[in-house]
């Protein structure tokens, strides 16, 4: 038993050897990519700042969908449960800045 722990672990420590010697031969696995210092810049949002007005205010309709509830807050806002549901998710590509707005204030004035 001892013979085939010892033969796993060489042939692991060989494994592993290769692997980092290959890594470090390569040029682009040392590399280090500068970020722009926006994460949506870097993320490929074409509009930054509009994403980020969207985040803020789905964050804060997800705060208050975790009070209310989604059917509830659905029922406030004049919207499905589903949009609510992706809106909380973060999925907001397809609602306007005003929507959001619009089910912000409905959702926040009734907690």
């Amino acid at each position: 038993m001892t013979d085939r722990i010892e033969r796993w672990r060489r042939r692991t420590l060989c494994a592993w050897a290769s692997f980092w010697r290959s890594a470090a031969s390569r040029d682009d696995a040392l590399a280090i990519d500068r970020g722009s210092g926006d994460f949506l810049v870097d993320m490929g949002y074409s509009d930054p700042d509009v994403v980020r007005v969207k985040f803020a205010l789905s964050n804060a309709i997800a705060l208050a969908v975790e009070r209310l509830g989604a059917a509830r807050a659905a029922a406030l806002a004049g919207a499905t449960v589903d949009q609510i549901d992706a809106i909380t998710e973060g999925r907001v590509r397809d609602v306007s800045i005003e929507d959001l707005r619009r089910i912000a204030v409905a959702v926040s004035s009734n907690l």
